[in-house]
């Protein structure tokens, strides 16, 4: 009687397995989130939500359908929902570095920089996460925001250090160098900025951007016309 009994009971473990397998589709989450980003992109508002809600019916354990979806939110002008559903991606997934990253972005792009390069920094230092320089990059784009050129230098130098060729990093390292006081490590970086970014580009181009690094403003220079960009 206990040899059935067991037996019936791993028929019904397999079975369960099963159930839960076929009940969450992950592939398909990662898609339908992909493609509402990518309806959001081009303004078409229904069709994307349609797809995030999608994802997250397709498996809720996944972080893509719910920072997506909390993107929406926030593009739509629900920014305490969508800070829920940004919290809530961390949740699913403790270990994301996209997760955090995406809510870093939130955070920064609501002024509340401090804890968006806290969150910067623990999306970089994520042992799975792909792009660590990215999120290093974002930490110094926040806190150029706040005007702590140090802290800047800092994790754009970091960002470079785990991608020498990040365009942004680049020019504001060379930025950062000139306001320094320290020209050679601003021509430098200037040069490798060129060869990553301003290939093929006019001479006015380049001068422009140099009329930028060799200023003493660090952003929106009346001369250079260049602006810094928001976290992504």
């Amino acid at each position: 009687m206990k040899k059935y009994f067991w037996v019936y009971m791993i028929i019904l473990c397999c079975f369960s397995d099963a159930l839960f397998a076929a009940k969450y589709n992950s592939a398909a989450a990662v898609t339908n989130a992909r493609l509402g980003l990518a309806y959001l992109s081009k303004g078409f508002y229904t069709q994307s939500k349609e797809r995030l809600l999608s994802a997250l019916r397709d498996d809720p354990a996944i972080a893509a359908g719910w920072y997506s979806m909390a993107f929406y939110l926030e593009k739509t002008g629900n920014n305490m929902l969508a800070e829920k559903y940004y919290r809530k991606a961390i949740a699913v997934e403790p270990h994301s570095g996209s997760a955090k990253n995406n809510y870093g972005t939130f955070l920064c792009r609501s002024g509340r920089y401090p804890e968006s390069i806290h969150y910067f920094v623990q999306a970089a230092n994520e042992k799975t996460y792909l792009d660590s320089a990215g999120a290093y990059e974002n930490a110094g784009i926040c806190a150029l925001m706040m005007k702590d050129n140090k802290a800047a230098t800092q994790y754009f130098h970091q960002a470079l250090q785990n991608n020498p060729s990040m365009p942004f990093s680049l020019l504001n390292m060379a930025k950062l160098s000139h306001l320094n006081g320290d020209d050679s490590a601003a021509e430098k970086y200037f040069v490798d900025f060129k060869e990553v970014a301003l290939n093929n580009k006019s001479a006015a181009t380049v001068q422009r951007y140099q009329q930028y690094v060799f200023s003493n403003a660090i952003q929106n220079n009346s001369q250079s016309n260049i602006t810094l960009p928001q976290p992504k």
